[in-house]
């Protein structure tokens, strides 16, 4: 009779952790039954200790495991902490998506109504509303989702970088959003409104008071929030529902979203039919830092990249911030907040701001022109669809980083240094070089003939994980599309997709639509990986704060293949 083995011994026997012990299982490495009790897996022993002498899988690459409760990949796009991407781009400022990644503070989203949707992608069309939102994202984020994939008894959820089916399970608690009249809605991924209830009432439920520090950014007073297994959150921008705006936060078509009525439950102006969430409070840096930021550059060269720029920016910062090795929750929080701002606010100066928040910022230092509300949508969309993808290269390096304790600035640096590959937030530069190679839509066909030519890859096309089509990337270009209809670089971009399904290459991903943005919008050269790397350091921030509070450093093993030891 076969003995079988529960998960904690197989994962012993083969000395990894039960994380990638179910990655092998999702690959058909190794089979798996479950027990009597419906609960515990079960593994062949003889199966596993044939897998222990062979030692890893031939076929397969190495491949790091490691839990996180930050992002899951989908089908076709990222989930934030159980909250569907597509659903936030647009409507959320980037402020709080980044809240979000750092915190997963309940009170950083407002409550929702229940409608009377019961199938999951169940929704309701108004057919008069000329104005409804794109189809890929139509869905009003609602609460916090419940990530449903768990690590033994934590409701942590566990992500592995070689099984997407793993992690697309990890939204599996849904129910009903507010639906605006005349807006196509989708149901959100969040948890039942008993399981909120009772979170509600737990110990470790923050304990806030809304205060002002003295430069005027919102701060929290009193006991430090407990969250996600001992994340304290501080400062939290948005509480309880409601959202403060300091120096006017940009809503659309030049409203000016402000505490009060609209504020108070959480939402802005609308957005094509949808109703874009409230702005948080304006990040800013310190002014001494801002200033030693700006004077290292100015013996650079006036054409550097933005991206070359951050990383000097990022490094003088760092160095400035006599706060920057307190590695709790709330200060790495607070750091964040400084920095990206500082991030921004240290690029020169090409035109004036249109509001406070950090996209209307960061356009007055990528574009000479003004921003449209619609644009200034566009690009914050961007900022969120790009804050996190999970164990990406740039994010893999950050949280080695800072498992060695690196402080919040190393971090961002590191990631900084991975970002720039040109198979990684490079592509969306090498895409910008693409497009514009395309002056008029015909020459799409020329373009791409000489790319294949040559046997080189073409840039913003194709994904290492999405392979049937990267929805970030259909978004972003449905806002672009939006906010400029019949845009000459619209079309050229429509023409080399066309050139490229043609020839039944792969589809366009999210570097691809960032590149038409920048090129619509009249953005130097480099915007995109700008854009990008601003993103991305709330993520990375997000990732560190688990390495922190996980406190072992992470070391890789190599699989040897040189000569023989003697």
């Amino acid at each position: 009779m076969a003995e079988w083995i529960d998960a904690a011994t197989a994962s012993e026997r083969l000395g990894i952790k039960p994380a990638t012990l179910y990655a092998y299982v999702s690959r058909g490495v190794l089979r798996r039954r479950h027990g009597e009790d419906g609960r515990r897996s079960l593994f062949s022993a003889e199966e596993i200790e044939r897998l222990a002498r062979r030692g890893r899988p031939r076929n397969q690459r190495p491949e790091l495991v490691i839990e996180s409760a930050i992002t899951a990949l989908g089908v076709d796009r990222p989930y934030y902490r159980g909250l569907d991407v597509l659903s936030l781009a647009g409507m959320a400022p980037f402020e709080t998506v980044a809240e979000w990644l750092w915190t997963g503070n309940p009170t950083v989203w407002p409550p929702t109504r229940p409608t009377p949707l019961n199938a999951p992608n169940a929704s309701t069309t108004d057919p008069n509303a000329s104005n409804a939102a794109p189809s890929t994202s139509n869905a009003d984020p609602g609460l916090p989702g419940d990530s449903g994939a768990s690590s033994g008894d934590l409701g942590t959820p566990v992500v592995s970088t070689s099984d997407a089916g793993i992690a697309r399970e990890t939204a599996s608690f849904t129910s009903s959003v507010d639906v605006p009249d005349g807006v196509s809605a989708a149901r959100a991924h969040v948890p039942p409104r008993e399981r909120l209830a009772a979170d509600a009432s737990a110990p470790h439920e923050p304990s806030l008071a809304r205060t002002n520090d003295p430069q005027g950014r919102p701060a929290v007073s009193g006991d430090d929030a407990e969250v996600e297994g001992g994340a304290s959150v501080a400062g939290a921008s948005v509480l309880q529902g409601r959202s403060a705006v300091s120096g006017g936060g940009v809503g659309v078509e030049g409203e000016v979203s402000v505490a009060g009525e609209r504020g108070a439950r959480g939402r802005g102006p609308e957005v094509g039919g949808r109703r874009r969430m409230a702005a948080p409070a304006a990040w800013r840096c310190e002014p001494e830092a801002l200033e030693a930021a700006v004077a290292a550059q100015r013996g650079l060269p006036a054409d550097l990249l933005p991206l070359d720029r951050l990383q000097v920016i990022t490094t003088v910062l760092g160095a400035s911030d006599s706060l920057r090795h307190q590695l709790d929750p709330a200060s790495v929080a607070e750091t964040g907040r400084r920095m990206i701002a500082g991030l921004v606010d240290a690029l020169p100066l090409l035109s004036e701001p249109s509001g406070d928040s950090i996209a209307a910022r960061l356009w007055s230092r990528l574009c000479p022109a003004p921003a449209t509300p619609a644009l200034l949508t566009a690009l914050e969309g961007a900022l969120v669809l790009l804050a996190d993808h999970e164990l990406a290269a740039s994010t893999l390096a950050a949280r080695v980083a800072a498992s060695a304790k690196a402080d919040p600035y190393a971090v961002v640096l590191t990631g900084l240094g991975v970002l720039g590959g040109p198979l990684h937030g490079g592509a969306s530069y090498g895409a910008e070089r693409l497009l514009a190679e395309i002056a008029v839509p015909h020459q799409a066909a020329r373009v791409v003939t000489e790319r294949v030519r040559r046997g080189e890859r073409i840039p913003g096309f194709g994904h290492s994980v999405y392979k049937n089509g990267d929805a970030r990337g259909a978004l972003l270009l449905d806002l672009v599309r939006t906010a400029a209809p019949g845009h000459e670089r619209i079309a050229a971009g429509d023409a080399l997709l066309a050139e490229m399904r043609r020839r039944r290459l792969p589809d366009r991903n999210v570097d691809f639509a960032l590149a038409v943005l920048t090129a619509v919008t009249g953005m130097v050269s480099g915007a995109g990986e700008a854009i990008f790397a601003v993103a991305r350091a709330a993520g990375w921030l997000a990732h560190a704060m688990e390495e922190y509070h996980r406190g072992s450093l992470l070391r890789l093993r190599a699989s040897y293949t040189g000569p023989p030891t003697k």
